[in-house]
Order: structure tokens, then sequence, then C-alpha cells
């Protein structure tokens, strides 16, 4: 476990909130699991594939919810709202989520032009 109750407290309410599909389906992982998963890859430098499944889930799920939180501003709403101090802060790749963002906005815009 990557992160304190407390350090959860402060987390939790950042990170988007999902209802059930109406159409059932698999349902979705914790989001206390997504975000200690993402951790993981960064703190480990590892490639998403390499994530151990049993304990985060699928690395491609991670990676998923990886782009979708960055494209959607969650990681930078992370940054600037929470303790300098907190292990994400301190392990997650600013600049590649930067630089992620970027990429998908300009990808996005470009194909909304067409």
């Amino acid at each position: 476990m990557f992160f304190t109750d407390e350090q959860w407290a402060e987390l939790c309410p950042l990170l988007p909130n999902y209802k059930p599909s109406q159409k059932g389906g698999r349902p979705r992982l914790d989001k206390r699991k997504i975000l200690e998963g993402i951790t993981f890859v960064f703190e480990n430098n590892i490639p998403w594939k390499a994530v151990p499944p049993k304990v985060y889930g699928s690395g491609t799920t991670l990676n998923d919810y990886f782009r979708e939180w960055s494209r959607n501003g969650v990681f930078h709403d992370i940054k600037e709202s929470i303790s300098p101090l907190n292990p994400l802060i301190l392990c997650l790749d600013w600049d590649k989520i930067k630089s992620l963002r970027k990429t998908t906005l300009t990808s996005y815009t470009l194909q909304e032009s067409r």
C-alpha cells in the first residue's frame, strides 16, 4: 500500500467518480488500487505490461486510466492540491504527463477539425 489513509483522504476527492454501467459488465477497479498501480509503474520505471496484475490489475487498464486522467487534467489538479511530500508527487514524471496531455489534446483537436 503506497498511500496512508490520511494521504488517501487527500487524494480521493480529486479523482473522477464513475457510475456503474447500466449494461452490466465487469465492475471498475477500485480508484485507490488504480492510483497505487500507476504510482508503482512510475516509481519502479517499468512498462505497463510488467505490473503485477494480482496486486494492481491489468497494466493495460492502468494505462487506460492514466491516459484518461492525464487528458482530463486529474494529475494537474492533484499536483496543485496535495502536499508536496505525498509519494505520488515524488514519483510521477510530471513532464511525461504534461507532454501526454498536450499530445492527446492536439490529436483530438486534429480529429475534430476533419
